[in-house]
């Protein structure tokens, strides 16, 4: 992590429509873990800040890809 922002690259992507989810999984138990149906790592979706309790559906974090284009994904991750 450098300057609170960590960079992912991916090469070679073939160009579709993607979804980006990420899990900050503290405990590195492989999922998320919740008190109460409420989540207590961080998650957060491709340029979607989720503000619900219930998953978002994947047409509010999907983006485009287009080949050979270099594209920038933010995520903000959430904590409860």
């Amino acid at each position: 992590m450098k300057n609170g922002k960590i960079t992912v690259r991916f090469d070679d992507i073939p160009a579709g429509t993607y979804g980006v989810c990420l899990l900050d999984d503290e405990n590195e138990n492989g999922k998320m873990d919740y008190s109460f149906f409420i989540p207590q790592e961080g998650f957060g979706f491709s340029n979607y800040y989720h503000k619900g309790m219930s998953k978002p559906k994947f047409d509010s974090f999907k983006f485009d890809l287009d080949s050979g284009v270099h594209k920038v994904v933010e995520i903000k991750i959430r904590y409860m």
